[in-house]
């Protein structure tokens, strides 16, 4: 930016002068990126859709949006959409990369060196199931919704008057290779009432197998926090229910799952 002084003469016919001097000013090209913001840090989910937003004085031409942690390029979102000047928008549906130390760049497409970079931001992989069920069902029994716990919630009930069976749910993959750490953590209500001897599992998919990283056999309602050691690019979670209805009715309710994690610092 800068400031000009800009000065006029004028002369008429008789050689009288008039003088006049103004300032002017002049703005470089900037890009200003708006949202996501630091609340004091912004937690965006997987997989929903989020406006990213930002101010330019640029009057033509195009940008480009890339994803940065801890500076660093780690993906690419649109390679060009139009600058829209003097505030600009662009709907991301944000990826499965998880961890706490985000950035969005917007730039110039045609000059990157004009460019606006957001404050930080976290994203996570959450299913708090408002929007329905949403993870895989496998196993001899179906979850279902239900509403319990805070609200709508996952819910297993025993089917079998016989032997144990099992409830199978399965998270989409997030990736987890940019953390030093995660943590998955849960509600959850457990009702044991047959005389089987049922048992609640919870694995996740560490890229290679799945690991057992909480197993009870116990009625509860406490919710869990589980680390989750290994980290990968395709990791996943699984909630087993292994239950009966046999002399009274087995259940697991789960809700608000939430998988975080701890960006390496640069």
């Amino acid at each position: 930016d800068s400031t000009y002084t800009l000065t006029v003469t004028a002369w008429d016919v008789s050689g009288n002068t008039d003088v006049e001097t103004r300032s002017i000013f002049i703005q470089a090209p900037y890009i200003k990126v708006l949202t996501p913001a630091t609340l004091p840090t912004e937690t965006l989910i997987m997989g929903k859709d989020y406006d990213i937003t930002w101010e330019t004085n640029i009057t033509s031409g195009n940008v480009k949006i890339e994803l940065l942690s801890s500076n660093t390029l780690v993906q690419g979102i649109i390679p060009s959409t139009p600058t829209g000047i003097p505030n600009g928008s662009f709907t991301w549906t944000v990826n499965n990369l998880i961890g706490d130390n985000f950035k969005i760049r917007v730039s110039d497409a045609s000059t990157p060196s004009i460019f606006g970079v957001s404050e930080v931001f976290s994203i996570i992989h959450s299913n708090d199931f408002e929007s329905g069920l949403t993870y895989t069902n496998s196993g001899v029994v179906n979850w279902g919704i239900a509403t319990e716990l805070t609200s709508n919630c996952a819910k297993a009930i025993g089917e079998s008057n016989g032997n144990i069976t099992s409830a199978i749910l399965t998270s989409g993959v997030f990736n987890g290779l940019l953390c030093t750490s995660l943590t998955l953590t849960f509600d959850q209500s457990i009702s044991i009432n047959s005389s089987k001897t049922p048992n609640f599992v919870v694995e996740y998919y560490n890229g290679t197998a799945w690991k057992v990283i909480y197993d009870v056999a116990a009625s509860t309602s406490a919710p869990q926090s589980c680390a989750l050691p290994n980290l990968a690019a395709d990791m996943q979670i699984r909630f087993t229910a292994n239950i009966s209805k046999n002399g009274g009715i087995d259940s697991w309710s789960i809700d608000n799952i939430v998988v975080s994690g701890t960006t390496a610092k640069k």
